[in-house]
């Protein structure tokens, strides 16, 4: 494999993304390479994420306490996992949410697109913004209390 001079130009993180897509393609990973590789996905992700990548800004977006206090939530929650599910069937996604608060949230987004879709079917994005909405930095904490893992 080879990398052209424009993945090169892109940076260090384009370059990490492409070489460890490379090495978590290859069929012959498992185990403790495959966990690996979804950590250090997921660590770009974030990478990214943080970079600002997304075009709208919502309460609390890029604010380090408010950022902190999302991934603390979504590994609470979910381990990261965005199209997660409970074994109930009643929360939905990375937060948990139920579909209650999955719609309000889809309403103050301006999205009907997304009422009466669970929250696990929303992209990643569409997931974070839900958050940042309901989360309001703070005033909404009372949506994500947990008596013994607190994050806030």
């Amino acid at each position: 494999m080879f990398l052209n001079y424009r993945l090169l130009n892109m940076g260090h993180l384009a370059v990490t993304t492409f070489m460890l897509v490379s090495l978590c393609s290859l069929p012959l990973y498992a185990g403790n390479i495959k966990s690996t590789c979804s950590s250090s996905m997921q660590k770009i992700n974030d990478a990214r994420y943080d970079a600002g990548k997304y075009e709208k800004r919502w309460p609390g977006q890029g604010d380090p306490k408010v950022k902190k206090v999302r991934k603390c939530i979504r590994h609470r929650e979910s381990r990261g996992n965005y199209k997660v599910v409970d074994k109930g069937h009643r929360w939905f996604g990375a937060y948990q949410f139920d579909p209650i608060t999955s719609n309000t949230a889809a309403k103050m987004m301006k999205r009907p697109d997304l009422v009466g879709v669970f929250a696990n079917k929303w992209t990643r994005k569409e997931q974070d913004a839900a958050f940042y909405l309901v989360y309001n930095r703070g005033k909404g904490k009372k949506h994500f209390y947990h008596p013994e893992k607190k994050c806030f």
